[in-house]
């Protein structure tokens, strides 16, 4: 008797045993694979969050970028952006190019004030690098070009400031110089991202 023929007949002998085990195979496949659906979508969702709303498809920075952004701003500072945005325009492939400034520093409203992150971008390729942008506005409006002035800020932080839409706030930080620097700015929205980072 063939070994195939001896697992057949084993099988029929034990029948509950055998549909048991089948039954706990196909959950356990089951399982796999709505598990890997779901780590598949939020994998999908959090890269196009990442693309299309925060930093684009590339970004370009300074090769010493890591290692000087914090403590010498001045070594990494790209002064001549335009001729390589020219530059990368020139690929059929690329849409728009966005020059950024990341800054930091404080920021306050009336007697009240704490450290920020953010970042200044240009608003005229604002919305064709990062189109979803505003997809986490929860009050006010998005930024446009007209309003140079205006901010967008993170709710945890408007929250911790008691900020409203339409506040004055000043922004205290430094230049890539090192000179202290200071702006009044106007909140014109206020934004969320998961888990409601201040921005």
């Amino acid at each position: 008797m063939s070994y195939v023929n001896i697992a057949w007949n084993n099988l029929l002998r034990n029948r509950r045993r055998t549909l048991s085990t089948l039954a706990a195979i196909a959950m356990g496949v089951s399982m796999i694979v709505v598990t890997n659906g779901f780590t598949d979508g939020i994998s999908a969702n959090m890269s196009d969050s990442l693309v299309n709303q925060i930093d684009g498809h590339l970004r370009i920075q300074h090769r010493d970028y890591k290692k000087y952004f914090i403590t010498d701003q001045e070594k990494i500072w790209m002064s001549d952006y335009r001729s390589l945005t020219a530059e990368i325009m020139k690929n059929a492939h690329v849409r728009a190019v966005m020059p950024r400034v990341m800054m930091g520093g404080l920021i306050g409203k009336d007697d009240k004030s704490t450290t920020f992150f953010g970042f200044a971008s240009d608003l005229e390729t604002l919305t064709t690098v990062l189109p979803d942008y505003g997809k986490n506005l929860v009050a006010g409006k998005l930024l446009s070009t007209g309003d140079p002035n205006g901010v967008l800020v993170g709710r945890a932080l408007a929250k911790s400031l008691a900020i409203n839409v339409g506040d004055e706030l000043v922004l205290l930080s430094k230049t890539v110089h090192g000179e202290q620097s200071s702006t009044l700015v106007h909140v014109r929205g206020m934004v969320t991202f998961p888990p409601d980072a201040t921005l």
